[in-house]
């Protein structure tokens, strides 16, 4: 496994998805922008908060050294990756059930 892949430990309470960020990162709005666009609940960390000091030393200590880390239950991965972040968006939506898909407006058919 590649060190900017690998699951990470750091607790995870709260939404499925967290997305560790800094001011000003455009890669972080990127990312932010897609869950937003996607409906999926995150939440958000500052890297840049000394009370994360710890958890952004062990990002480090495995290789996750750009902004944004994006941390699920499954993964852990550093920068705007789509095709990572597009995997993350599927594995919440198999955890979390079907998807709303509307009425069902189906009834007899009319020849």
């Amino acid at each position: 496994m590649r060190p900017d892949t690998d699951q990470e430990d750091t607790d995870m309470t709260g939404q499925p998805i967290t997305v560790w960020t800094k001011d000003p990162c455009v890669q972080c709005d990127a990312v932010k922008r897609k869950l937003d666009k996607e409906g999926v609940p995150y939440q958000t960390q500052n890297l840049e908060a000394p009370e994360n000091a710890a958890t952004v030393e062990k990002f480090r200590q495995r290789g996750l050294m750009h902004a944004p880390v994006v941390q699920t239950q499954t993964e852990t991965f550093a920068g705007y990756n789509p095709t990572k972040l597009q995997s993350a968006i599927s594995n919440y939506r198999a955890q979390s059930g079907p998807a709303m898909t509307g009425p069902d407006v189906s009834g007899p058919s009319v020849n």
